[in-house]
């Protein structure tokens, strides 16, 4: 199934309240500050405001948007959450597919809310995260023209194939010489030549320009802040450029990446090659190749990976990453190192932990590690066997 981004929002409450109730059954300290959840009182700060103004972006404070009521196929949402790492609260930037809309398909319109979010982002160095689940680019067509042309065929004979089409006089009177351009044949038969489409319209070749558009944007993103892609649904064409650009990439098992559907290709080729597009774009081919950096069964743990990641990067570009002290006393920031190499050999263990007693920081991690080399090599001993 593929995932519409309002359900997604929902789903980042659920993760943070779940890692807040995780976190509150390992620490005592039940305190607001290591609370993780979705900050709605807090205001937008006059930065991002006015870099959305400036950016044409209209803002609906506290989610207001009624799900299912945009009126193109994309929705974005400015988000702030209260994390361990930032208990006052921490800024992600957020665009999604809606994939009931036209299949989420990339138009003018959807190229100019992806392209203005990701420009905001850049500016303040805000985390930049896609939900992906498209179509690719779409192709219009003018609804005018599509309930009013006529075919004229070769010879009057519908078999002999299409002649051209045309429009009636009331017709071509109707839709108007500005949105298509017409030859006059007869006095009441008129054969298009161009469809032109007013300038609100995303005909022809404007959903590719904009497409263009949007690749760049989405490349100058990954230098300019942090860009992270959860491809939650399929991702066809520039769908999965954008994934690529973006450069960080977790998806769903169940969901390809792919420039041109099987079917297509099997009609190219003449024979069936390929049974479904996941042999073309699935895990197998992405994760295995390293396009793809995380896989993930379904949305509850996409979410929780998104979450993960972000927790090793700073609020914005350039800012210092916060230091987490934890509850107990074991490790604090202010504690001595005891360990001197006395020579060139020495435990690497022993540097990371700063000391040479081992029982309590990296106890865990050496009995993994010693566990691990066991079994391989007892797995190689009976290779060789």
């Amino acid at each position: 199934e593929n995932t519409i981004p309002q359900k997604l929002i929902s789903v980042y409450e659920i993760v943070l309240s779940q890692s807040n109730n995780s976190s509150n059954d390992n620490d005592n300290d039940n305190s607001s500050t290591n609370k993780n959840s979705i900050d709605e009182e807090n205001l937008v700060p006059q930065d991002v405001l006015d870099e959305m103004k400036r950016n044409g972006i209209e803002f609906a404070p506290n989610n207001n948007q009624p799900a299912g009521q945009n009126k193109i196929a994309m929705v974005a949402w400015y988000m702030k959450i209260k994390t361990i790492e930032y208990p006052n609260g921490r800024e992600l930037l957020i665009v999604g597919n809606d994939i009931t809309f036209n299949n989420g398909s990339f138009s003018v319109l959807e190229g100019n809310l992806f392209s203005s979010v990701c420009r905001v982002a850049k500016k303040l160095g805000i985390p930049f995260i896609f939900l992906s689940a498209n179509s690719g680019a779409r192709i219009e067509l003018s609804s005018k023209l599509m309930s009013c042309f006529k075919v004229a065929f070769k010879n009057n004979i519908p078999s002999h194939g299409v002649d051209y089409l045309y429009l009636n006089k009331e017709d071509y009177e109707k839709v108007g010489e500005n949105e298509v351009l017409c030859e006059k044949i007869e006095e009441d038969k008129y054969k298009i030549i161009s469809v032109i489409g007013t300038k609100e319209s995303s005909l022809g070749v404007k959903n590719l320009s904009s497409s263009g558009l949007l690749a760049g944007e989405m490349s100058s993103a990954y230098d300019s802040t942090f860009t992270l892609t959860y491809v939650c649904g399929n991702a066809v064409g520039i769908g999965a450029y954008l994934v690529r650009l973006g450069q960080r990439s977790i998806q769903n098992i169940h969901h390809p990446l792919l420039l041109t559907g099987f079917k297509a290709l099997n009609q190219l080729l003449g024979r069936k090659v390929y049974t479904s597009n996941l042999q073309l774009g699935g895990i197998n081919i992405m994760y295995s190749n390293g396009v793809s950096h995380y896989t993930v069964e379904n949305d509850n743990d996409g979410v929780e990976c998104i979450l993960k990641w972000i927790s090793f990067i700073p609020g914005r570009k350039g800012q210092i990453y916060p230091a987490i002290v934890g509850s107990s006393d074991d490790d604090l920031p202010t504690r001595q190192i005891t360990v001197d190499p006395e020579s060139n050999t020495y435990d690497i263990e022993e540097l990371i932990s700063g000391t040479k007693d081992n029982s309590d920081l990296l106890s865990d991690t050496i009995s993994i590690s010693s566990d691990f080399q066991k079994d391989q090599s007892k797995e190689d001993e009976e290779e060789k066997k």
